[in-house]
């Protein structure tokens, strides 16, 4: 039936992957030091439930580990990339699968690569003049990196002036400080 439901489905792909990333509410991070990308760890995360990952570009051999995994988990997870520091990079992401694309912090290039190519930008920031230059852009999900330094409580602040902004908490989060980071408005945490 028409109008039965108020809610709206996603206008395109990037914003469907950022539904389901703010659902999950946690991000898990694989930042590794070998290659390739363990599949155990990739399917224990689906396992229990995970709807998205994020790898991070620094990984030895990434962009080959990150098209095996989304051939093999696809369908499963969304799989993202992170450490994405500039246009090149992202494209490399998008063309091995990725599904969204992160930085640690605000990347222009990176963001207009991946809105170019309707997948999900999340740049990284710090303070309110980069939140909001990241909506500027067209990145309404920002990473606050790196968030534990400044605590839930900078999070609450930078809040209020751009309430409409989403972020995701990250760098420094733990099992014992995500919660209050998820309280201060947080709409996801990560590693």
């Amino acid at each position: 039936m028409a109008g039965r439901h108020s809610s709206k489905l996603p206008e395109t792909r990037a914003a469907a992957v950022k539904e389901v990333l703010i659902a999950q509410r946690v991000l898990p991070v694989l930042r590794l030091s070998t290659a390739p990308v363990p599949a155990e760890v990739v399917e224990i995360l689906a396992e229990e439930g995970f709807s998205c990952l994020e790898i991070a570009l620094t990984t030895p051999k990434v962009f080959s580990s990150l098209r095996a995994l989304v051939e093999r988990y696809g369908e499963k997870l969304i799989i993202g990339a992170g450490s994405a520091v500039n246009a090149e990079m992202a494209r490399l992401a998008v063309r091995a699968g990725a599904r969204f694309v992160a930085c640690h912090a605000l990347c222009t290039p990176m963001v207009e690569a991946c809105r170019q190519q309707d997948v999900l930008p999340i740049p990284g920031i710090m303070t309110a003049t980069e939140a909001l230059q990241a909506w500027h852009l067209g990145a309404d999900l920002v990473k606050v990196f790196p968030a534990h330094l400044m605590g839930p409580s900078y999070l609450e602040e930078l809040r209020r002036p751009l309430p409409w902004q989403k972020y995701v908490a990250t760098g420094g989060i733990t099992a014992e400080n995500a919660a209050s980071f998820l309280a201060a408005g947080a709409v996801a945490s990560g590693r």
